[in-house]
């Protein structure tokens, strides 16, 4: 929330990354799931699986292939990162409300703003999340 509040402060237009690691009691898997990733790369490979069809390929695999526990430490990551996101959210905005003394934006829930009370107005936060997985290869052997 200090970061968010900095940034506004100075006047940067950018967003902000954070990147939140796996939780503590799924980060044991992460071997299991580690060596998983490679057997089904490796799998795709010899089977010459590639370009949209590698995702979900290797997701169904990975998951075979851990006995359902890649698909646990996803769920727990994503739920992980809404807690971080809100908690942040939360944090962000009030420490937003106390510096500015700003109103919150209503947001209409219906398409004809004659029609919405006030105690149909919803406040709104939006926060999003993405998981970004990159394999690169080496092309040139003098690298």
């Amino acid at each position: 929330a200090s970061l968010v509040r900095a940034q506004r402060n100075i006047g940067m237009p950018n967003g902000i990354l954070v990147a939140v690691p796996i939780p503590d009691e799924a980060a044991p898997l992460g071997g299991e799931i580690e060596a998983a990733i490679c057997t089904a790369l490796q799998e795709a490979k010899e089977q010459g699986i590639k370009g949209a069809s590698s995702t979900p390929f290797l997701l169904k695999r990975v998951n075979e292939l851990t006995k359902g526990n890649s698909l646990k430490a996803n769920i727990s990551l994503v739920l992980n990162n809404a807690k971080i996101g809100a908690e942040i959210a939360k944090h962000a905005s009030t420490a937003y409300s106390e510096t500015r003394h700003a109103g919150i934006q209503r947001v209409q829930t219906s398409s004809n703003p004659s029609q919405t009370s006030e105690s149909e107005q919803k406040e709104i936060y939006v926060f999003g999340g993405a998981i970004f997985d990159a394999i690169g290869y080496v092309a040139n052997d003098l690298i």
